[in-house]
């Protein structure tokens, strides 16, 4: 398999030994509370956050990387939740950051990072939903959210590149002045020509 990003050597070095403790890391950009938790227990702190365990009571379930452009999702389950965390369902997380990282800890179950974790689902908060399952009779409630790639909604757009846009970020490329007349020119052409 190729890598597509930059992995720290400790972190490479466990990797291709074949025996390293690996660690998933989730922050979610909740409104006035944000989400910093690890697949593990106890704590890790990193970053200048502590990011606390939920053990066996987290799942993801992240998309496959590809090349392609279109939009994918991401799924995050937390089970056998407090009261508080239900109370905060209807807080408006659309379009709010959703970070995943891999890392790799120093021993089994530890709290210590071998090396800086490597992000590997950036995307946007959709939902946060109340879920509950039935097993015999037990039931589990939990909470499932999803989160999607792509460009946020509160993402800037732009639909013209000008000569003086092209100067703030390269002085010496005069490619743009080329185009001075260009939106004239382009309101006078017809496709397909007749």
């Amino acid at each position: 398999m190729a890598l597509i990003r930059a992995i720290p050597p400790a972190m490479q070095a466990a990797l291709d030994s074949g025996s390293f403790h690996p660690v998933v890391m989730v922050h979610l950009d909740w409104p006035d509370a944000p989400v910093f938790a690890h697949s593990g227990v106890g704590t890790i702190r990193f970053d200048g956050q502590d990011w606390v365990g939920v053990g066996k009571f987290g799942a993801i379930s992240l998309p496959e990387e590809g090349e392609g452009i279109a939009a994918s999702a991401a799924t995050f389950r937390l089970l056998g939740l407090p009261d508080e965390v239900f109370e905060r369902l209807a807080d408006p997380i659309r379009n709010r950051m959703a970070r995943v990282l891999f890392g790799v800890t120093t021993e089994r179950g530890g709290n210590v990072l071998l090396a800086d974790p490597v992000e590997v689902f950036a995307g946007y908060m959709d939902s946060a939903q109340y879920r509950a399952s039935v097993s015999g009779l037990e039931t589990t409630h939990g909470v499932e959210l999803t989160a999607s790639t792509g460009p946020s909604a509160r993402a800037a757009a732009s639909f013209y590149h000008s000569h003086e846009d092209q100067v703030v970020s390269h002085p010496t490329d005069t490619l743009f002045l080329l185009f001075v007349n260009n939106e004239a020119q382009a309101a006078s052409l017809t496709w397909p020509a007749s």
